[in-house]
């Protein structure tokens, strides 16, 4: 697996299970390095407790699973500059397990989000359009406000 690079000048060596920010290296413990490889590998996607288990440990390892992951994942979080409580590359996600924010990744397909202003921009020409269109015809907006008031003034005096 090559090198994955972050967002903010960071960068992750499956291989080796380097994580590169900046001129800091830090070199995860096996555990931490494997979660990591398994979080990038499924971006976006959530990643329950009993998954990264498989990933890190084989059947024959018995651990503390919850308390074997919140290390693990506060050793990444540590490495990439990460926080639990404004995530910019993990999320916890409570109960079900963890997942990397697809937009960390330095490289991430733009797409998506040029698809949404597409989308906004037709949306707000229709809704122009059809304004242009409903003021055209005569209306009687004018006497319609004046009764609703009138009526609102009765009710109030």
């Amino acid at each position: 697996m090559a090198t994955i690079r972050f967002i903010g000048q960071i960068a992750f060596d499956p291989a080796s299970g380097e994580v590169w920010r900046g001129s800091l290296v830090t070199r995860l413990e096996p555990q931490p390095a494997a979660v990591l490889r398994a979080l990038v590998a499924r971006p976006g996607e959530v990643l329950s407790h009993e998954e990264l288990r498989r990933a890190v440990w084989d059947g024959s390892t018995h651990v503390k699973l919850h308390d074997a992951l919140h290390y693990c994942v506060r050793q990444v979080r540590a490495a990439l500059g990460d926080s639990a409580r404004q995530p910019r590359f993990i999320e916890t996600i409570p109960r079900r397990g963890y997942r990397l924010r697809p937009d960390c990744l330095a490289g991430a397909p733009a797409a998506p989000r040029l698809r949404t202003w597409g989308v906004r921009l037709a949306l707000a020409a229709a809704l122009a359009a059809a304004a242009a269109l409903v003021e055209r015809r005569p209306n009687n907006h004018h006497a319609l406000a004046v009764t609703a008031l009138n009526a609102l003034h009765d009710l109030v005096y």
